[in-house]
């Protein structure tokens, strides 16, 4: 168990087998948000320097042994992949921000090289090869999002979400499981069936920032809502939103739990019955 802890500076390694692993109220440092396209031709090792001078590096966390239950609670993460024969057959993430880091070649795979001599006879069913640069690349297993805002891809086997943002593309492969309810998610993906959901573009300009460390991180834009995509049947009943779109009517993503809509809300309520008559409130967000 990991609790309460800031890494910055190197990967995380599961090896081994285990039946729970639990990492609550951590940052792996994610480094910033850019798009891998951005970095493709050079990129940064160092996102930033820290107050005491030392450098801030990116952190991974590589599943490589056997985990039951990987649960991530209350978090920030880079982006979380297995590899070398690693598997998952439960992560849950509650309450967390999960956010890719652009890798240096698009294209190549989270896997680690292979030492071994080459073998003229290649094997009979290759795995699915997973991308370097997603938030979210598990190749087996189950995978549930609760209160979650993810930036950058996900690739998994399958998928629970519920009040999350998946502001990028997500590919799931079996469709015929889980369920993604009321939940912003990218237009394009490959999802199981949704309920009081809304789409996006992939990388839609959602939040107030998506640099780690600065004040308004995963914070939502008062514009958020302007980037919900029209449904395609226009006769449909009316659409959900992302402000307050969770199912207590607070906001989607890893903020949904402070309940600031709901919070707003009861304010602007007591001011109606409270405030003299001709003015209107004005409601000033900190960041």
């Amino acid at each position: 168990m990991l609790d309460g802890l800031f890494i910055s500076g190197g990967d995380v390694v599961l090896r081994g087998d285990f039946d729970c692993v639990t990492i609550t109220c951590c940052t792996l440092d994610p480094g910033g948000a850019a798009s891998a396209t951005s970095y493709a031709s050079s990129p940064p090792t160092i996102f930033a320097v820290a107050a005491d001078g030392r450098d801030l590096v990116p952190t991974r966390l590589w599943i490589e042994g056997i985990v039951g239950t990987l649960t991530i609670e209350r978090s920030i993460t880079g982006p979380i992949h297995t590899r070398a024969g690693g598997k998952v057959e439960t992560l849950v993430i509650t309450d967390s921000i999960v956010q890719a880091i652009p890798n240096s070649t698009p294209g190549t795979l989270s896997s680690p090289p292979d030492s071994s001599p080459p073998d003229s006879s290649p094997p009979e069913s290759a795995p699915k090869p997973l991308p370097a640069d997603a938030a979210l690349a598990l190749d087996d297993g189950e995978v549930q999002l609760f209160r979650c805002t993810v930036l950058g891809d996900i690739v998994v086997h399958r998928l629970d979400a519920s009040e999350c943002i998946l502001r990028d593309y997500a590919e799931v492969d079996d469709t015929q499981h889980g369920c993604v309810r009321f939940t912003a998610w990218a237009d394009g993906s490959v999802l199981p069936r949704k309920y009081e959901s809304v789409r996006i573009q992939p990388g839609a300009p959602l939040f107030t920032s998506t640099d780690f460390g600065q004040p308004g991180y995963g914070q939502l834009l008062p514009t958020a809502d302007s980037a919900i995509l029209p449904l395609a049947d226009p006769t449909a009943a009316p659409q959900n939103t992302i402000s307050a779109g969770a199912e207590d009517g607070s906001e989607m993503g890893a903020f949904a739990r402070e309940k600031n809509p709901i919070k707003e809300r009861g304010l602007l309520i007591k001011f109606q019955e409270f405030m003299p008559a001709g003015l209107v409130p004005v409601v000033i967000y900190v960041t």
